[in-house]
């Protein structure tokens, strides 16, 4: 296994790192709110969590939103959503 690599579903450390990061931007951290920033927009690859899928801007045809609870990974659909979270 690699562990810590952003290309491993489901096994990442990257979505809860950028999630802390977070939470201390909105605790009032500017420095904590600006690394998460930049860690999403240079190292994680705009993909389905569940199943894969690319986005148009990294070189696929899914039309990918964020998750609404940590604002970090992304899904293709509410069905990949659900069936991640199980």
């Amino acid at each position: 296994k690699e562990y810590g690599s952003l290309n491993i579903m489901g096994e990442s450390p990257m979505p809860r790192a950028i999630n802390w990061m977070r939470r201390a931007g909105r605790l009032g951290d500017s420095e904590a709110d600006r690394r998460a920033k930049i860690t999403v927009d240079f190292f994680m690859k705009k993909n389905c969590m569940n199943c894969g899928a690319l986005s148009a801007d990294s070189g696929g045809t899914a039309k990918l939103k964020h998750c609404a609870k940590c604002k970090v990974v992304f899904y293709c659909s509410p069905e990949c959503q659900k069936e991640n979270w199980r």
